[in-house]
């Protein structure tokens, strides 16, 4: 959000409803400005209280908030904020009867009302007086843009976005420097951070100047020959070190390329050493692919297709737990019938392909050598191997040795990940997939959302390892990977 302390001008936001579900704190982050509640979001925040869901925790905390507001004076004549703080006051929105102003849009939607309230306020504004709608929906933003009242997204300024950079972190970074050093660096097994930042180029051949996050991966190429391969490392927080997991074996699948060696590297560390992973990349890089044969490789001795209760033993985990966080499945998943692995059973289907591909590679079968392989994978999620669960359902668990996939987590809410990222207990290894330009969820965006959110939050901790794969690492298929590259 917006300040302007060095000025005159006074704020007044008014807040949509999306932003205290996003942000139960929201009101108290305005700066010096005042906040006005219209009444249809108190509305819409009774209308949320009662669900089980990340969604009703935000609604019952910004609700508690408004009521110890309350106990401080009447709402509607203003409350203060706090010290150094503006004022918080509930207003009252038109019905269409009450309308007397050539307003377009129906009143009896609760986004026109707000938009009303901005409408009205606008029209008695003055230069060191605004009035600024703050909301998350798009749409909203468009029917206030036709209406002149200036509008804002919300943008928590507690969370860490690279909105002033070019890019999100991605976790790994490319330097070119004097083949002599890295002669050295293949000999000794470690390349001083100093070296780099002293002889070290980026891609266009200026001084390598970026800022190095303790577990980031660099690709290092010589300058003498920039075309040719490069070496891999990792910054462990003294020096760069080379990867240490590029022979060992992950269930038959192996690396294609420099970003899956990275998320190879991620996924096999011990969760002692690297408890969260995160990886983002567009589809067809191998993210779930790469995770899942991760973790059934840690999880049994048994050798591919030999999945079966008695011969089962785990390395080191207790269970392999897959969420996949989708609004329509996290806010409609009670209505659906079944029980509750029956529901979430559509949305796991691209996890059991994935399985699929791990057990028996992609080759043609004959139908009934396509049935046992299917009845196979089935078997592992019947038998409890693999286990699937709704995302709105982990709230207050701790899980101990678990391997914990959140796939697609670009649908997730801060508040998601945040819950995610604390539920892992002694031995659980939580990884995070997904592609951030691939939003469904209608409230997030390519840096508003869950997982860049974890991303931006976790760079430089010791305790997570991260990595984006490029739009060139896709290998699904060359019409996959050209459709990628093709359709924006």
């Amino acid at each position: 959000m917006s300040k302007n302390t060095k000025s005159n001008i006074l704020k007044n936001f008014i807040i949509d409803t999306n932003v205290l579900i996003d942000d139960p704190d929201a009101i108290f982050k305005m700066g010096e400005h005042n906040v006005i509640i219209p009444d249809v979001v108190i509305e819409e925040l009774d209308h949320f209280k009662t669900e089980r869901s990340d969604r009703g925790n935000a609604v019952k905390r910004a609700s508690h908030h408004l009521d110890n507001l309350g106990k401080q004076g009447n709402l509607k004549q203003g409350v203060p904020l706090g010290e150094g703080k503006g004022m918080l006051s509930l207003e009252f929105t038109a019905r269409e009867k009450d309308l007397k102003s050539p307003f377009k849009y129906d009143l009896s939607i609760f986004d026109n009302r707000i938009l009303w309230l901005g409408y009205e306020h606008q029209k008695s504004a003055n230069p060191n007086n605004v009035f600024i709608i703050v909301t998350k929906d798009t749409n909203l933003r468009v029917k206030a843009n036709t209406l002149n009242i200036p509008v804002e997204e919300y943008k928590n300024e507690d969370v860490l976005y690279s909105t002033k950079q070019e890019k999100t972190y991605t976790g790994r970074t490319t330097v070119f420097l004097p083949g002599n050093i890295l002669h050295k660096y293949k000999q000794m097994k470690s390349l001083d951070l100093a070296v780099v930042l002293k002889q070290g180029f980026n891609s266009v051949g200026d001084k390598f100047k970026e800022p190095v996050y303790v577990n980031e991966f660099f690709e290092l190429y010589s300058c003498e020959q920039p075309t040719g391969s490069c070496l891999m490392g990792r910054y462990d927080g003294k020096s760069i070190v080379p990867l240490r997991y590029t022979d060992s074996k992950m269930h038959g699948i192996s690396p294609r390329n420099v970003g899956q060696h990275f998320m190879k590297e991620c996924l096999l560390a011990p969760p002692e050493e690297a408890p969260l992973v995160i990886i983002k990349g567009i589809a067809g890089t191998g993210k779930t692919l790469f995770t899942l044969a991760a973790g059934l490789e840690n999880y049994s001795k048994s050798s591919p297709g030999q999945y079966h209760s008695k011969s089962k033993k785990s390395k080191g985990y207790n269970k392999i737990l897959i969420c996949r966080p989708s609004t329509t499945m996290d806010e409609n998943l009670g209505f659906l019938p079944g029980n509750e692995s029956e529901k979430i059973e559509p949305y796991m289907r691209p996890i059991k392909d994935n399985i699929f591909t791990i057990l028996h590679g992609d080759a043609v079968m004959e139908p009934y050598e396509m049935k046992q392989a299917e009845d196979e994978v089935n078997a592992m999620f019947t038998d409890d191997y693999i286990k699937t669960e709704a995302l709105a359902f982990q709230r207050g668990r701790s899980l101990n040795h678990y391997w914990f996939i959140l796939d697609e987590m670009q649908n997730a809410t801060r508040n998601q990940a945040k819950t995610i990222a604390t539920r892992g207990g002694v031995g659980t290894k939580i990884i995070m997939l997904g592609d951030p330009d691939q939003i469904d969820n209608p409230y997030l965006t390519s840096t508003s959302n869950g997982l860049v959110y974890a991303s931006e939050s976790m760079k430089g901790s010791k305790l997570c390892w991260q990595v984006t794969l490029t739009e060139n690492e896709g290998e699904r298929s060359p019409l996959a990977q050209e459709a990628a590259n093709r359709m924006k």
